[in-house]
């Protein structure tokens, strides 16, 4: 159940016995300007704007500082993890706590942590911090974990840290890979930004489905749309195009909370598990923005022989706030005869039968009386294929590709498939001209 309207973070702040002194500074106004207060630029006005409005942090509470009877030294001691450093903070303040129905707990430690960060364990969810982590981007990105949002990835094999799994915190544009994100100055708390991904706003149950454009399944169809910068959705229209019911393709504008990026530009998104990961455009530099121009989805060839959908992005409009794109979305072909495809690309692939209206060449199940197959050529000739010519090889090999990139895309490099059936129409093009021209 994704969730909804005042989120309640309780703020813990704590002194250790050998370090009792209050900081003059952050003050207790410091502490209501960046957990709870609206127009300062705060924690608060990040996750509306973020969430889309979805939640805010109107209710959370913060509690005044508190001397625990411990050195820092034998707290650590005698906790020894995140979790337990968490619950013994949640311990200390029990009496402040009863009868306070909250989401989490922020807890500030006036000397060190010893490991800062967000840990979760049944009815325990909690961030903890010292005072040098009091950031709108490191706060935004641990609360979105008491959120219930996971780490976003990109689809590289890098390593930001030792630990860290490949591609784990390199989309750079998105709030959930906050080690390694694009920032934006803050005049009251040091950072802030970036925005979160439309991927991760359905994952959270965020993105309203008004606001999205998904083409008509049923139907063939061309459609030029607009796409609202994500930093500017107080504006009017779509903020995500979502296709093939997996990729979600989103605007992104160099302002805002955005303004850190580098420059405006399209963001495609998938969901893997419980993360969303960033589609480069360009794999062998991991570049994630697509810019006007550039083209996402199949070729002609392909989308004519099996179908899918195909972006196209034609121009940003920086004073509105937009980006157009054109969507062409193919049905794959009916075939007169029924059409088996396999399950998994792995198995043996039926070749289709031949199109009637003059397509680009497929092959089907042919002519002859030695099991050979039909060829239907541009401008509708069809052609006799031997049963052992390496051309239905070749096509074959195109089907598989295409099939390999729509059940597997995510497990798949789909550069490398689209690489394969884009190297694939050369041959069967060349090999098409030459059957035509052997004919007479």
């Amino acid at each position: 159940m994704s969730l909804s309207g005042g989120q309640t973070l309780v703020i813990i702040r704590l002194k250790f016995k050998d370090t009792a002194n209050e900081p003059v500074t952050p003050n207790n106004a410091f502490f209501t300007n960046l957990f709870k207060a609206r127009n300062t630029g705060g924690l608060n006005d990040y996750w509306i704007k973020a969430s889309l409005g979805a939640i805010n942090l109107d209710p959370s509470v913060i509690l005044p500082w508190k001397v625990l009877t411990v050195t820092r030294s034998d707290f650590l001691a005698a906790h020894t993890s995140r979790l337990e450093h968490i619950q013994a903070a949640i311990d200390a303040v029990s009496s402040e706590l009863a009868g306070i129905r909250y989401h989490g707990v922020v807890v500030v430690l006036n000397s060190g942590t010893g490991g800062p960060g967000a840990a979760m364990r049944g009815n325990v969810r909690g961030v903890i911090t010292g005072l040098t982590n009091l950031n709108v981007t490191w706060l935004a990105h641990e609360t979105g974990h008491l959120f219930g949002l996971s780490h976003s990835f990109d689809e590289s094999d890098r390593k930001l840290q030792s630990w860290s799994a490949p591609g784990e915190y390199w989309d750079r544009w998105d709030i959930m890979s906050a080690l390694n994100v694009f920032t934006t100055p803050s005049p009251n708390f040091d950072k802030t930004g970036p925005l979160l991904c439309t991927a991760n706003l359905d994952l959270q149950g965020w993105l309203p489905s008004s606001r999205v454009f998904e083409p008509r399944s049923g139907a063939s169809s061309v459609n030029e749309i607009d796409l609202v910068s994500m930093s500017n959705s107080n504006l009017n229209g779509y903020l995500c195009a979502k296709i093939g019911g997996r990729w979600y393709i989103e605007f992104r504008q160099k302002d805002g909370l955005d303004a850190g990026i580098p420059g405006s530009g399209i963001l495609i998104h998938y969901i893997d598990g419980d993360s969303a990961v960033v589609h480069a455009e360009d794999i062998s530099t991991f570049d994630k923005s697509w810019e006007v121009g550039d083209v996402f989805g199949p070729s002609d060839l392909i989308m004519n022989i099996f179908g899918g959908t195909r972006v196209e992005i034609l121009n940003f409009d920086e004073a509105r706030k937009k980006a157009r794109l054109r969507i062409t979305h193919t049905l794959r072909r009916r075939f007169p005869i029924p059409f088996p495809w396999p399950e998994f690309p792995t198995d043996p692939i039926p070749d289709p039968p031949p199109f009637q209206d003059g397509r680009p060449p497929v092959v089907g199940p042919g002519l002859g009386s030695d099991g050979g197959h039909a060829i239907t050529l541009p401008g509708g000739r069809t052609t006799r294929i031997p049963i052992r010519s390496p051309l239905k090889g070749l096509l074959n090999i195109a089907a598989i590709a295409a099939q390999a990139e729509e059940t597997l895309a995510g497990q798949v490099r789909g550069e490398l498939v689209g690489k394969l059936y884009r190297e694939m129409e050369g041959v069967i093009k060349r090999a098409a001209e030459d059957f035509e021209k052997s004919k007479g």
